[in-house]
């Protein structure tokens, strides 16, 4: 009789979930997503467990990165690059204003906070400043503790660059990210 080996596998795959995005300006296109279990696994060992609100602050930035790259599988959000720019193709297929950006980041947050990924903070709505030209709109989250609020802005960055996360405040003064 042979005795059954026992069993090393890795524990089975997070199941996926699906999630809506924005695209081409304004929201002018949604497409379901799907985010695997694969992404999932991805997501907790990258934020696993921060030791404080700052650390998962950070953490959350490349989090909503890594969402964006699984969302390119099957979009062709991978073509956005940070900010809006003149020479955009004209249908902007692809490409993302502050609108679809801050749209999506509230859905990923939404997708992070189902899942238990927020330990130290809560998602809010969309935070809207205003500029000399027009608004401008992120996502947001809460500090639990301290109630302090966080924009959450994946629109100055090229796709796949971790998203800025910032005090309100700081945020609606900014003008530039890479002069902070």
């Amino acid at each position: 009789m042979i005795a059954a080996a026992p069993s090393f596998a890795a524990p089975a795959a997070a199941a996926e979930e699906r999630v809506e995005i924005c695209f081409n300006y304004g929201c002018s296109r949604q497409q379901e997503v799907v985010v695997s279990g694969v992404d999932f696994q991805h997501l907790h060992t990258w934020l696993g467990a921060p030791a404080s609100a700052a650390e998962e602050r950070l953490r959350v930035g490349r989090a909503i990165a890594i969402l964006y790259i699984a969302a390119a599988r099957t979009t062709p959000v991978w073509r956005d690059r940070g900010g809006n720019f003149p020479d955009d193709p004209e249908d902007h297929v692809g490409a993302m204003d502050c609108v679809d950006h801050s749209i999506n980041v509230t859905r990923f947050l939404h997708l992070l906070a189902r899942r238990g990924l927020l330990r130290f903070h809560a998602v809010d709505q969309r935070v809207k400043r205003f500029d000399f030209f027009q608004d401008h709109w992120a996502g947001q989250l809460i500090d639990r503790a301290s109630g302090m609020r966080y924009a959450v802005d994946s629109w100055w960055f090229d796709h796949g660059i971790p998203a800025l996360v910032l005090p309100v405040e700081k945020w609606r003064t900014m003008s530039d990210p890479w002069r902070l």
